[in-house]
């Protein structure tokens, strides 16, 4: 078993959970809270709120749609299937919305880690520059006031 079957397994257990109490009517109403992901610079952080039971059966009541096996049953069975598999695309797009955020630190702190070397480079450069120019002037010195001495 892989990693994605366990994690599917542990999702659906906890929405079989929550749709145990939702039924219980120990709860009202199931939240899922997530970070949908737009694009790898835009996240949001996103609530899906699942309407009650009640309001699904009315809507279904208002169509005139003959199910067999009866509507009850349907949705006894879809539904628990529904959140189950809404419960693991929420969590496969915050986890995708974590990944996005990890490579975008990732990237700043490569940009940043490069922009600090270029700077330490150029005073490094700069300083070495600096030591060499001062070598080169008391060597000049000295070569100059060797020949004064001598004439």
């Amino acid at each position: 078993m892989d990693l994605e079957d366990e994690c599917y397994s542990e999702l659906a257990e906890i929405a079989d959970y929550a749709l145990e109490l939702y039924r219980n009517k120990e709860i009202s109403q199931i939240r899922i809270l997530y970070t949908h992901f737009v694009n790898s610079v835009t996240l949001n952080q996103t609530g899906y709120f699942a309407s009650s039971w009640k309001e699904q059966r009315e809507k279904k009541e208002s169509a005139q749609t003959i199910f067999e096996p009866a509507g009850e049953q349907i949705l006894d069975t879809l539904v628990p299937m529904y959140v189950r598999s809404m419960l693991y695309s929420y969590y496969l797009e915050t986890k995708t919305s974590e990944q996005a955020s990890r490579r975008m630190a990732m990237e700043n702190a490569t940009d940043n880690a490069e922009e600090l070397k270029e700077t330490l480079e150029l005073q490094y450069n700069q300083a070495r520059q600096a030591a060499i120019t001062q070598e080169i002037t008391e060597i000049v010195g000295g070569v100059n006031a060797m020949e004064g001495v001598s004439s």
